[in-house]
């Protein structure tokens, strides 16, 4: 099995940076806040039809 290559990144592109992860990651922070503030668990799939994403089933 091949490893993953690992990605850094400095605090600069997780603010500005234009990777789709780093995207979404900005995009989710907000929701995951909310429930975190709410004491409730979030599944990925409801996070993702909340905001919009779309999950890859493999």
């Amino acid at each position: 099995m091949a490893k993953n290559e690992t990605f850094y990144t400095s605090y600069a592109d997780l603010i500005s940076g234009d990777k789709l992860f780093l995207k979404r990651a900005r995009t989710a922070l907000p929701y995951l806040v909310r429930q975190e503030r709410a004491g409730k668990p979030i599944y990925y799939s409801d996070l993702a039809s909340e905001i919009g994403f779309q999950i890859l089933e493999i």
